[in-house]
């Protein structure tokens, strides 16, 4: 925000474009959305931003502005969708590629001793997921070995993983898309362990489309986003606690 030469590059190549799509309120620190020579601007929004930003007022203001300039609001959860003719309901999805890629690879990992495979991949922070519930669903099941890949944010979970026997849990850090796809390929369950609030009630997750890729079922708290879902019920089971 404050590099005054990115800031006139910036504008420069945005006003050269025949669209300008924005992912974040906060963008308007840098960019005047009512230049006049700016052409159709898209609002494309995948959170509910002001349920998590530190300045919650400043947020609202700045979405507020962002809407009433915006050509096309487009939004990937229904729940974040308002009855406005500039509103587009455009759910995340997947390249079909990769689902297609799905039967390549049935080299599952084994059950050592018995054990499921359950994963999760992807970032694990405090105000997104269940990290008390997930905590204790790895402590308590006995019959399933855990695969955790992502960037944690979690201090508590941090803490958690470093004292869990490396027999029942691993962690690998962050893989590039195709090892974690490859990773949800092998596991018999892919996890989805999140939190019911004000930001979740306004997501929708990859990570389902991800996991049912690679033809691994799902266990998932009860999510706002599944009521769009349930063509793919077979493959997901809903749980308030696991």
């Amino acid at each position: 925000f404050l590099n005054k030469f990115f800031n006139r590059r910036l504008h420069s190549v945005l006003q050269d474009a025949d669209t300008t799509i924005i992912f974040q309120p906060l963008w308007l620190k840098t960019v005047d959305i009512n230049d006049t020579k700016l052409k159709n601007v898209v609002y494309f929004k995948t959170d509910d931003y002001v349920s998590i930003a530190a300045n919650p007022k400043q947020m609202s203001v700045l979405e507020s502005q962002l809407i009433k300039r915006a050509n096309y609001v487009c939004v990937t959860a229904a729940s974040l969708l308002e009855t406005c003719d500039n509103y587009h309901f455009l759910p995340n999805c997947i390249p079909k590629a990769l689902v297609l890629q799905r039967d390549d690879e049935l080299c599952f990992m084994g059950h050592d001793n018995g054990l499921l495979n359950a994963c999760f991949i992807g970032a694990i922070w405090d105000d997104k997921v269940d990290v008390d519930m997930l905590m204790d669903f790895i402590s308590t099941s006995k019959g399933i070995k855990f695969h955790i890949a992502g960037k944690i944010y979690s201090k508590k979970f941090k803490n958690f993983i470093k004292s869990c026997d490396s027999t029942r849990l691993t962690f690998y850090g962050v893989l590039p898309f195709e090892s974690a796809q490859k990773l949800a390929k092998q596991c018999d369950i892919g996890l989805m362990p999140f939190l019911v609030n004000k930001y979740t009630d306004g997501m929708f997750s990859m990570k389902f489309f991800e996991y049912l890729a690679g033809g691994t079922p799902i266990l998932v708290t009860n999510l706002k986003m599944l009521a769009d879902l349930h063509q793919f019920s077979d493959w997901y089971l809903v749980c308030s606690h696991f």
